[in-house]
């Protein structure tokens, strides 16, 4: 069985301020507090955990390179919310060996920041 390590499982809250926020969209302005909760989640579950420890940057900077469909250039905090969705979307669950078997798989053809959140966030117990 697989679960979530203690130190990326949200509070209930979290979550439900987290998926109040409006879609991750250029179009949708956050404001000035919405954007420093961002910053507080992907600090708090992110920069001291992985970016710190495995990577050699900042994984929202790998989404920083990439660009809306429409165009333009990912913002900080754009970028933070494509990794902190994916790993919302991951609270509460607890994979069988073979659901974690077919998820770190096809997460192998994924972005790779989510492939590397997938291989951070998870044990096996």
């Amino acid at each position: 069985m697989y679960t979530l390590r203690p130190q990326f499982k949200m509070s209930v809250q979290e979550i439900s301020d987290y998926n109040n926020l409006p879609d991750n969209l250029p179009d949708n302005n956050l404001t000035a507090k919405q954007k420093d909760f961002v910053a507080l989640l992907y600090s708090k579950y992110i920069s001291g955990t992985i970016d710190g420890r495995s990577w050699n940057r900042a994984m929202y900077k790998e989404e920083q390179q990439e660009k809306w469909p429409s165009g333009p250039k990912l913002k900080d905090h754009e970028a933070k919310r494509i990794i902190l969705s994916n790993l919302v979307e991951q609270q509460g669950r607890k994979l069988t060996d073979k659901e974690a078997a077919q998820k770190f798989h096809s997460a192998l053809t994924c972005r790779p920041s989510y492939a590397k959140l997938l291989q951070e966030i998870y044990s096996n117990k």
